[in-house]
């Protein structure tokens, strides 16, 4: 497979008038935060005065949908990465770290810039990018010299959306091919190691690096090797597994499996960047989010606010902090970035995490860092199904849950959050409140992938849209905002489990069966646009693109997001209306010019259609992303050709 290679934009231009404005807003929210946790006057602000690992290469690793509760180190069984268990030993752990969101594009988004995500804007995966104006990680270690690298395992990290600003390498997933609807192809841990000691070994030894890493094994579906499964205890001795029914614990036991198939490659990474580093490495190993695993009735992620996935593991280690320490105050996701820029003497200016070294450096390990409340939010269940999103804040070791009703859980006495104890203390839900309304004038307007009103007549003129999605969904959502008659997500996502079982069907072969279920689910929820989507694309993917338009269509109309429009196209084209595919991925194309997904399969259409000239700009703007010498890029090449050789002479390729 290859990768294509996104080059980030690492020094567009950002006015003085725009970072000052950012750092006011940044500080109200912090002295909002502190003053009503009962703080200090400004708790998270980072302190820049000390920077003990100055000119130290840092290596950022991310663990995709990964509780912290699966490493021996964080409690849980000592079989699963003995590896990163005694390499995290070595570090300084944090036991109590918590991500924003349990989704994989918000949750990094936090993690690169050091804000909430309604300050940056990036609410969901797949149909938000990070504003140009963020001003991230790599941005700062790029204007202070670093090298700056990233690979990434799954194409919910692709560039298009947004992170490969001040990147000098951004290597996206790869795919065997490109098509409408994405395939479930990711990078394994060993390819992300691979490709990240490849960017190490060729490039130059005297400079500092930063380098970001991404592994997505543990993603659903589990699909672990054989011989890491069968060293794992039978799925009935697997922790957690008590009580919950046979498919799941053997879900649990794939998922641990997944993620200990990450213990060898993650040891030769770090070991290996520590080789490779100038002087002593600064590594950092977290996780975005975590996994439900069957808690709470969850089989995934993205819907609830239970600690099964928002808990992370959250590791430090460099030779000059503190060995062995372990940390438990509640720390946040958000505090990374300013905490790795305290360390290394970058500017933290307009973060509003806290900074965290006070807790790494020896000598200081009796100083709590922060008492603010952590927040969390998931808001794929309003912009997704119509659902109502969720909010939470850990304050003072209660949990309080903010959605159609408030939830409160002691997680001292009560860890697995199953007592709500929110009638018995109606002060902590009402200070909740209090403090996410204290956000409401921090929310950044979103910039989504979504359509724009020129693509919203040519869609509507195309008869793809009767009327526009609901906006609503498309606006700024303030904490704590819960819209009148949604519903509570733990009471609707019973449909989406339905789904998945039947898509697992699917692919264990058993098409009847899976096909009558996945139906079922569209039957059963005719306004619930992921659904329909995804019903559609597999309807379409199984010979059934007749079946699949109206669906499609439909979700279209609730949602018009990028992912329903390229369902749309691939059922377009195997129903042979190849001109409409032709105009929805244009559509496409020219909202997204760095989403890659669609070019290749859009230039073959057009060169079906005998529409040469318009199919060389986005083969040409294919092969400017693609690294390497592979497949791809070979059969790209071919089509460039055959379609310049059908352009008359003196004729001009037309601009994408």
């Amino acid at each position: 497979m290859e990768a294509p290679i996104a080059r980030g934009r690492a020094l567009r231009r950002r006015s003085a008038r725009g970072r000052t404005g950012r750092g006011v807003a940044v500080l109200g929210l912090a002295l909002a935060l502190g003053a009503a946790a009962g703080c200090g006057p400004d708790p998270t602000t980072p302190s820049a005065d000390s920077q003990p690992l100055a000119g130290s290469s840092v290596l950022l690793v991310t663990l995709d949908t990964t509780r912290a509760d699966v490493f021996g180190a964080f409690g849980g069984p000592p079989y699963v990465a003995p590896h990163l268990d005694e390499w995290a030993r070595e570090g300084v752990r944090f036991t109590q770290a918590r991500s924003v969101a349990p989704l994989t594009l918000p949750a990094h988004a936090s993690l690169m810039t050091g804000v909430f995500p309604f300050e940056h804007g990036v609410r969901d995966n797949g149909s938000f990018a990070l504003p140009a104006a963020a001003d991230t990680l790599a941005e700062r270690f790029h204007r202070a010299g670093y090298r700056t690298g990233a690979v990434v395992a799954a194409f919910v990290l692709d560039s298009s959306f947004g992170l490969a600003e001040g990147f000098d390498a951004y290597l996206d997933a790869p795919r065997s091919r490109l098509e409408f609807v994405a395939a479930e192809e990711e990078r394994s841990a060993d390819e992300v190691v691979a490709a990240a000691l490849d960017w190490l070994e060729r490039g130059p030894g005297g400079e500092p690096f930063f380098l970001w890493t991404h592994f997505f094994d543990p993603h659903f579906p589990y699909d672990a090797r054989p011989e890491v499964l069968d060293a794992l205890p039978p799925a009935d001795e697997i922790p957690g597994s008590a009580g919950l029914p046979k498919i799941v614990s053997v879900q649990r036991r794939r998922y641990l499996a997944e993620v200990s198939g990450l213990d060898g490659p993650l040891a030769r990474l770090l070991a290996e960047a520590a080789r490779h580093a100038r002087g002593d490495l600064l590594a950092i190993v977290v996780a975005d989010h975590g996994e439900a695993l069957g808690e709470h009735g969850e089989l995934t992620h993205g819907y609830l606010l239970h600690d099964a996935v928002l808990r992370i593991p959250l590791i430090f280690r460099h030779p000059s902090l503190a060995a062995g320490r372990v940390v438990d105050d509640p720390v946040s996701i958000v505090d990374v970035a300013p905490t790795v820029a305290s360390l290394v003497g970058l500017d933290p200016a307009g973060m509003s995490g806290a900074d965290l070294s006070p807790r790494l450096l020896p000598g200081d390990g009796g100083r709590v860092v922060t008492q603010r409340p952590i927040y969390m939010e998931t808001l794929t269940t309003w912009l997704s199904h119509g659902w109502s999103p969720l909010y939470a804040l850990v304050a003072d070791g209660k949990k309080v849950v903010l959605g159609p009703e408030a939830e409160l859980y002691d997680l001292s006495s009560d860890p697995g959050e199953n007592a709500d104890s929110a009638d018995r203390d109606p002060e902590a839900v009402a200070a909740a409140r209090r403090r996410f309304a204290t956000l409401a004038e921090r929310v950044t307007p979103s910039e989504r992938r979504g359509l724009s009103e020129d693509e919203i007549q040519s869609l509507r003129a195309l008869g793809y849209l009767e009327g526009e999605a609901d906006p609503g969904r498309n606006a700024g959502v303030a904490p704590g905002w819960i819209p009148e008659g949604a519903g509570h997500p733990r009471a609707e996502m019973g449909q989406i489990t339905r789904f998945w079982r039947a898509r697992d069907l699917l692919r264990a072969g058993r098409i009847e069966e899976g096909l009558a279920g996945i139906r079922a689910v569209a039957r059963d929820e005719p306004d619930d646009p992921y659904l329909l989507n995804n019903v559609g694309a597999l309807l379409t993917n199984h010979g059934h693109p007749e079946e699949a338009l109206p669906l499609i269509e439909r979700a279209l109309r609730l949602a018009p997001d990028a992912e329903s429009r390229l369902a749309l196209a691939a059922t377009l084209a195997r129903l042979d209306r190849k001109p409409e595919a032709v105009e929805i991925l244009g559509e496409l194309t020219r909202l997204s010019p760095d989403l890659l997904v669609a070019r290749l399969d859009v230039a073959e259409l057009l060169i079906d259609l005998g529409r040469n000239d318009e199919a060389v700009p986005h083969l040409e703007a294919l092969l400017a992303h693609l690294s390497g010498d592979g497949p791809l890029r070979t059969r790209a090449r071919a089509l460039l050709v055959r379609a310049r050789s059908r352009i008359p002479p003196g004729s001009r390729p037309a601009n994408p």
